[in-house]
């Protein structure tokens, strides 16, 4: 992610990095609401 931001800053103002950083978070929060919560105690269990 560092190589985005970098990029980003290579073309856009620094707002910009703040507004993809925030945008990235979110996403990656909707994406975590789709794991099953036992996933990781199924795993535990073997």
């Amino acid at each position: 992610m560092p190589a985005v931001y970098a990029i980003l800053l290579l073309v856009f103002p620094l707002s910009a990095v703040f507004y993809a950083s925030g945008t990235i978070m979110l996403g990656l929060t909707l994406l975590a609401r789709h794991i099953p919560r036992r996933l990781g105690r199924d795993r535990r269990r073997h």
